[in-house]
Order: structure tokens, then sequence, then C-alpha cells
């Protein structure tokens, strides 16, 4: 057994508010036979001044993509990074940890330095965004911090082999493990999945997310303009569920193309209320996403019992096999996304897909099985 210190120091991430990520992670390690401690960058006080001196909104809400704005940002960072290397070193000195698992943060180097000073094992979750901008007063030295991680770290866990393959260029790639994201399998039979699909309800498709750049919601409108020509809308039904910048302008552009009625929206909602539509629902779309990670809602839809019609990007192809236990369309593609859903719905082994997708998250895709058992020496 392992006694393992889970660090994401980005002022972003609180202790006792983890992300679904990072309690999946957690999650995972613990149900391997050890135990975790977590600290997050947010619980600072100084972290807690800044963002009231923000009005309250947190540096997140204010860090704006121009050369001012970020390099105050990451002098924020470097000064919230010095103050995290005392708390570190607190736990690290009345705790013996055989473990240091750290998530990149931006110019945070103090959990390295403080894991090889006192002989710690450092486990690096690296993540290729850190610095997603292209000048600042500090980015040459935030850049050499992100080396010098990737340098010294003892493992490097990444959430792809695309990325593996990015970060290979760079550093032996005998050191950088893949740990997929994954999903915490709810307690359904096979022939309940059977049962849904066989029942004579409407097909319900659904998508439950954030109304972000990546995930390409605009797509939607194209997808509905197709469908709207089609016989096949009186069959199914689309859900749409969550909140972000993006929702009202796919409101607006449906309405304004008289599709609205194509598709129900919700607001987002917490995971136990989710979980009943995941339930009850047959196929979970992902309009986009990132070319690099496969998200955690595809692992989700899969292990509820739904078939995925997600994007044909590599990260993604690691996890569906297309016409095997999900379904691909070209990325930006609105006629490949209904070529692919006309493919589905004329499947009349809808069942057998998606206890395939169930059955691919419960061997390969648990938290125990990706993170659980990558998080070791």
């Amino acid at each position: 057994m392992n006694n393992i210190l889970y660090v994401a120091g980005a002022r972003s991430f609180y202790t006792k508010h983890p992300i679904k990520k990072m309690k999946g992670v957690m999650q995972g390690i613990k149900e391997n036979g050890n135990t975790v401690d977590f600290i997050g960058g947010g619980d600072i006080t100084f972290n807690k001044k800044i963002s009231t001196a923000a009005g309250g909104k947190g540096i997140t809400k204010i860090r704006k993509k121009n050369y001012f704005n970020i390099s105050v940002s990451e002098i924020i960072d470097t000064i919230h990074d010095f103050f995290l290397f005392f708390i570190v070193l607190k736990k690290m000195i009345f705790n013996s940890y055989d473990i240091i698992l750290e998530r990149s943060s931006r110019l945070h180097i103090s959990t390295l330095i403080l894991s090889k000073l006192l002989g710690k094992y450092y486990i690096l979750e690296w993540k290729d965004h850190i610095i997603d901008y292209d000048n600042s007063l500090f980015i040459k030295y935030a850049k050499f911090i992100e080396k010098i991680k990737i340098k010294f770290a003892d493992k490097i866990i990444v959430e792809s082999n695309v990325l593996k393959e990015e970060i290979s260029q760079i550093t032996d790639g005998r050191k950088i493990q893949v740990a997929y994201n994954a999903v915490e399998l709810p307690d359904i039979s096979i022939e309940s999945i059977i049962n849904k699909f066989s029942s004579n309800k409407k097909l319900r498709v659904v998508y439950a997310g954030g109304f972000t750049f990546y995930h390409n919601m605009e797509l939607l409108v194209e997808v509905a303009q197709i469908l709207s020509k089609k016989n096949i809308l009186e069959n199914v039904e689309f859900l749409i569920i969550g909140n972000g910048p993006c929702k009202q302008q796919l409101i607006n552009n449906l309405s304004k193309h008289g599709l609205i009625d194509i598709y129900t929206f919700h607001d987002s909602m917490p995971f136990e209320q989710l979980k009943e539509y995941y339930l009850n629902s047959h196929i979970g779309i992902l309009p986009g996403s990132t070319d690099i990670i496969c998200p955690i809602k595809v692992m989700e839809y899969m292990g509820y019992g739904m078939i995925p019609l997600i994007p044909e990007y590599m990260c993604n192809k690691e996890i569906i096999e297309d016409n095997v236990d999900g379904f691909l369309f070209k990325p930006f593609n609105a006629l490949s996304f209904v070529e692919s859903f006309e493919l589905l719905l004329n499947n009349f082994e809808l069942s057998d897909i998606a206890i395939s997708a169930h059955i691919k998250a419960k061997e390969k895709f648990t938290w125990l099985n990706t993170w659980g058992k990558s998080v070791e020496k």
C-alpha cells in the first residue's frame, strides 16, 4: 500500500470541492488499495485575497488574452507557488508519503522541488494547455518550468496516446503512461439495457455538458437543418443539457431558422439527477471535442448503456470502435454526423452496440483500471 499526496496547485482548485476528474482519480487510487490526501491551490489565503480584490470574480474571470493581464496573472501564479511551497512542506513533514502526484499548474514548481529534496517519487499529471498564449512577460520562464517538471518527473501520466506521442518528442517515452478518463459505473444489468432499447418509446438522444467553443454546439444548427428534411424526427427526441457562453447563441440561431422545436433544452443539473436521464437515454452525442483527449462524458455514455456518437479524432478512436461500440463522424461535418446517425438508426442491433459499449467501459474505463493502476512506482 502506498500513501499518496495529490496536489492540484492551480488557484481554481479547492480541497473541499475537487472537480469530477480529481474525484475519479482519488477514487481509483483508493480502490487500488492506497491512501490519498489532496491539496487544492485555491485554499491558500493569498488566493482568496486576490479574488476579493478582483471583485469576487476570481482570476480566471478577469484573465483576458492580452500581454498585460497575462503577465500580471503570471506574477500572481509565481507568488502563489511560494505560499503553496509551505502548505505542501507542512503536509510532507507530518505525513509519510510514498508518492507525490501533481496535476500540471502553470509556474508552479515547488511540489517538484520538495519531492526531490525529500526523496519522494514524483508523478506529473501532464496537461498540454498550461501555456495557451503566445506572448507575455514571463512566457519563457513558464515554458522553462514545464520542461524542468517533465525532465525530472519519475513518471508522467497523460490521457491519450496522442499526447504520449507529443510529449515523447521531448522526453524519454518509457516513463510516460497513458491513463484514460473513466466512469463510476452505475448498478445496471445487461437485461435493463436490452429492455430500454426494446421499448416502444422514442429513441432519446442526449448531450450533457458545457456550451464551450471546443464542443462545437453550432453544428447542431446544421444538423437540424438536414434532419428537418428527413422523416426520422417523429421517432427521435433530442435533449440538450447544460449551460455555457455559447448556449444563447445556439438557441437564437435555431429560432432564426425555425428549428428550435427539434431540441429540448435543460439547464445544468447535479449529476445525481443527470444519471436518471442517462439511464433512460439511448444515444449520447458529442458535437465537438478536442483532438487530444476523449472526454469523461463519452465513458459516461458507455457506462450508462448508451451508444456514443462522437467526432472521428484519433484520441476518440482510442476509445470507440466505429460500428462496434459507438459511431464516429467527421469533425465539423454536419452531413457526416447525420449519415452516421442514420446508420445508427438503421442498425437493428442497437442494444448489442450499447451492451458492447457498457462492457468495454466496465472492463477498461473504470477509475481503478485507468488512474488507480497508473499512480504507482
